[in-house]
Parts: structure tokens; sequence; C-alpha cells
């Protein structure tokens, strides 16, 4: 229970004992706000509660199971982690019903140095985003030995509202979510596998839920800074509107990047959302705007670069780029293409003090593999396939304000049938993972360090042509100057490693070159060593 007096913004909090009792010390007379809260239950709150001199107020609360994070109606703390409550076993109801299964607090995404929006999906263990051209096209998605193209097998609901497209010229299920605000996220909800026939259309690989607060603790200012052109700025603020709450975020981004040709990459998001209610008898009305223009630095083939024609941030055709606009209130589901099968078995424990543990063993089968052909710029069936692997994450919080994460993932992946070009998935990852500790305000400092990885894959089908691994390192820090004032300092690629960000194989020809052209691997780079500081200010 938290009871805030009117005009404070200092609460007092009382657990209850096994009896449900609970009590409030030395509470002088006057009105109170009273707010009940329990782990994966819908909270309630008495507004107005008076509390008389020498009498005894009670107050009794029903509190009932939400098992969706999306029609919430409190601010950051919708979800806990296991790991983080003293008595876990009375709490596994609404968090997962297995062990592809579970959800992401908004703690846990704030401690980590996020370089672009789409990697708040890397937040479900086991899920990569990297990027093969410029920064305002939608991300390429990693998960269970899948090369998911922009989503084509991985299903994106933000804030209730599906992000795969239908339909698209760059494939069927392409998913950008440039538009993203992370401040504004309470949490992720994550599943993986071809179990959860409401999920429909997309999810044979997985399923991402990222929920939206309905309402903010306090007005958000954010401006940062920092080299290759960055810049933002954020407002974000909650008020109440009758009965309900409304909120509304703003947001510029700019970006050039280390292109010799600059991204110029200007996005601007909005977010105008009414809730009411709450998560049991609630309604919540979310509207989102978003619009993005960029130059874009493709793929580029290694015998170039090594040759010393161009450096590894050059271009080879300067004319390429995007516009990309996105007005969303609600998309329906639509009628599965390929049939999937699969089937998994886990373990998630947490019988060690403040660690979970969650280990999976799965497997899934495909009639066919959904491929993009660049060339003509559509999605067409493939050849079948079956995938299996294993995923471990844990989770260890041994101090309040110290916390260690660490994600595994490997996976096997061939096509099924027989074909004398080889069995080999091109692109499909055989294991990410990664590793993070992050230190939440210990005497006014925060900061974490997360390792990234993202191992080798073959290009090939016969599987003798292969990608390298990368590994980066990104780190963040900050100082609390005061309740509501905070400087973050975020370093991306911390070893300035010259790996690639995504690795192709295919034919291009170069001046001089036979009209055939030539196959070869085209990268496009990992972002060298960057940072950006961020003032971040509260009321």
């Amino acid at each position: 229970m938290e009871l805030r007096g009117e005009g404070s913004r200092n609460p007092e909090g009382s657990a209850t004992d096994s009896e449900g009792r609970y009590t409030f010390e030395a509470v002088l007379p006057g009105r109170y706000q009273l707010s009940f809260k329990l782990i994966n239950f819908a909270g309630q709150t008495r507004r107005d509660v008076s509390v008389s001199s020498g009498r005894v107020t009670t107050a009794d609360a029903v509190l009932h199971l939400t098992l969706s994070a999306d029609v919430t109606v409190t601010g950051k703390r919708t979800f806990a982690n296991l790991a983080d409550v003293e008595d876990p076993a009375e709490n596994l109801v609404g968090i997962a019903s297995s062990a592809s299964q579970g959800a992401v607090t908004a703690q846990q995404i704030a401690a980590r140095p996020i370089m672009r929006a789409g990697e708040v999906l890397e937040t479900a263990p086991g899920v990569l985003i990297s990027q093969h051209s410029g920064e305002g096209k939608g991300n390429q998605i990693y998960l269970r030995g899948f090369n998911l193209d922009h989503g084509t097998d991985f299903s994106t609901t933000v804030a209730g509202v599906p992000v795969n497209l239908p339909t698209h010229a760059h494939g069927h299920g392409y998913t950008d979510v440039n538009f993203l605000i992370p401040e504004l996220v309470s949490g992720v909800q994550y599943s993986k596998g071809p179990y959860y026939a409401e999920q429909g259309d997309f999810s044979a690989a997985g399923v991402v839920n990222v929920a939206y607060v309905n309402t903010l603790d306090e007005t958000l200012v954010s401006a940062s800074a920092g080299e290759e052109g960055w810049r933002r700025a954020l407002l974000a603020s909650s008020l109440r509107v009758g009965s309900g709450r409304l909120l509304g975020a703003f947001e510029f981004n700019h970006n050039d990047g280390p292109w010799t040709r600059s991204d110029d990459y200007r996005r601007v998001s909005a977010v105008l959302r009414y809730s009411q209610g709450d998560a049991i008898n609630g309604v919540s009305i979310t509207g989102m705007a978003y619009r993005g223009t960029w130059n874009s630095t493709d793929q580029l083939p290694d015998r170039a670069i090594a040759s010393g024609q161009i450096g590894r941030f050059d271009t080879i055709d300067p004319s390429n780029g995007g516009r990309t606009h996105r007005y969303s209130a609600a998309v329906e589901p639509v009628t599965p293409l390929v049939r999937a099968k699969g089937a998994e078995v886990g373990l998630r424990t947490v019988s060690v003090p403040h660690l979970q543990t969650t280990v999976t063993l799965w497997t899934l089968a495909l009639d066919s593999e959904l491929l993009f052909v660049g060339d003509a710029g559509t999605t067409e069936s493939g050849r079948p396939s079956h995938r299996a692997g294993v995923e471990i994450s844990n989770y260890w919080s041994p101090r309040p304000w110290l916390t260690f994460d660490g994600d595994l993932a490997f996976s096997h992946a061939r096509f099924t049938d027989v074909d004398p070009a080889g069995d080999y998935i091109p692109g499909a990852v055989e294991a990410v993972g990664s590793f993070g500790v992050s230190v939440n305000s210990r005497r006014r400092v925060f900061g974490s360090a997360r390792l990234r990885y993202f191992g080798p894959r073959p290009l090939t089908e016969d599987g003798s042509v292969r990608s390298k691994a990368t590994s980066l390192v990104s780190v963040q820090a900050g100082y609390r100057l005061n309740r509501h004032t905070r400087a973050t300092l975020d370093v991306f690629n911390l070893f300035d490693q010259k790996v690639s960000d995504i690795d192709y194989f295919y034919a291009s020809r170069l001046h001089g070159e036979p009209l055939a052209g030539v196959g070869d691997i085209h990268t496009h780079p990992a972002l060298p060593r960057s940072a950006r500081l961020y003032m971040t200010f509260g009321w």
C-alpha cells in the first residue's frame, strides 16, 4: 500500500501481514490518497480518505488478476521481475504460463543504453536487432535461427496496436518500430513459438507486446546531443481530464551517423492517449503518429572495401534514401500464409533467492520459408525447413541497487527437402547472447554495461560462405542532481570494433566487371564508437 497526503510528493508505504492487515504509523489528521498494489494484479486507488485524530480508519480492497499489461492505468511500475520480490513462489500467477513467456520491466529497459528505438525489442531474450540500410528503415530481426527480415514471423504490438503490415513492398509482415518512444514503455511481454492461436499471423517465431503507460509520475523534458549529428528532444506529460487521464508525448530526433554521405535521419513521433477506469473495467484510446526521412547507405561489397575503392562508411549509390510515415489507432488479424508446427519443454526456477533462471528446449517445423526477393520487391514461399535450439536466461538481483542478467540462445536450422544447392538456411543465426550489469541509484549514481554477441551464420545454402561473429560493448553512466533532474552519458561500441551489423552473399556488379556480376559478401558496418549526453528534467 501507498499513502499520500494531499499536496505531498512523498508517499508512505506499508505491506500486509499474512492475514492481510496493514498499518501506517504516526499518520496526522487529514485527507489522503490510498493506493493498493499487488504484483500482476490490477491496482486500486482510494481518493479522499479521511483520517481523524484518535480514530481508527479501515480501508479494504479486492484486487483482480490481470494477464495483459496493455490495459493497466498505472505508471512505470506495471511489471515486476520475480527476482525482485521477497517471496516469488507466491507471485508466479500472471507472469507466465510457460518458460517461453516472460515480461521485462521498465526499470530493466531504462538501465540499458539504447542506440536505436528497435533495441527495446532486444530485451526479450534471444532477440537481436540490426540494420542493413539507413537508420529510418525497419530493423532486421533475428530469433530462434530465423533471419526474420523485417518481421515476417515475428508479431509485434505497441500500445495495443499491431505493427506488422499485412501487405508491403518490402514483404508480408513488414515491421518498423522507429516510432517507438522508450520513455513511455511500461514493460515488454514476450512469447515464443506458434502455440498461441490468439496471436494470429506473423507469430510462428515469436511475439512481443510493448506496453505504453497511461499516466506518468511526472512531466518529462529530455534533451540529448552527441557525436555524428545526434540530437534528440522529448516532452511527455499526463494530466487528469474528467474521470480519466490524458497522456501526451512529442519527440524529435536527428542523426547523421558515420557515413560519408550522412544519413540525415529526421524523425518526429507523437502519442496522445486517453484512459479511463482500471485494468478490469476500463478503456484507453491511443493515437500515434510518426514521420521519418533519411539518406541510405546500403550494403557494400567486401571486394570494393578490400581494394580501397571505397571506405567502410562510403556508398555505391548516393541516390538511395527513404521517406516513411505511420498514423495509427487500431489493424485487424489476417489469415496465416504458412503452417508451422512447434513443440518445446522448459523450466523456470526461482529457488535461489533473487535469481530467476529459465531454460527452454524448442523445435519448429515450417511447410515453407517465406523469403524476400529484393530484385522483385516481393516475398515468396521457399523450401520447407526445421529448426531446434536451446535458450538460457538468467536475472540476478543480489542487492536492491545491483542487477546482473545474461541470455544465451543456440539454434540449428536446416532445409528439410533434397536439393543439390545444400540444406543450410542463409542468414540463420546460430548463437546470440546478451550480458549486462546495472547499478540503480547508488548514492545518486547509476549506470550499466552490456555485451551484445551476434554469432556467425551461413550466407549460402551449401554453407561454404559464412559471416563472422560480432561482439559489441556499450555502457551508460548517470548522476541524479536531485530527485527530478539527471544527467546520462551513453557510449556505444566502447572498444570501437570494426565489425559488421549485418552480412549477405549475392552477386553485384562494379564498374568494369562482367555483366552477370560477381558473387561476394555484402556488409553493412556496425556504427563506430559514439557518445550521447542526455539531460532529463521532471516536475
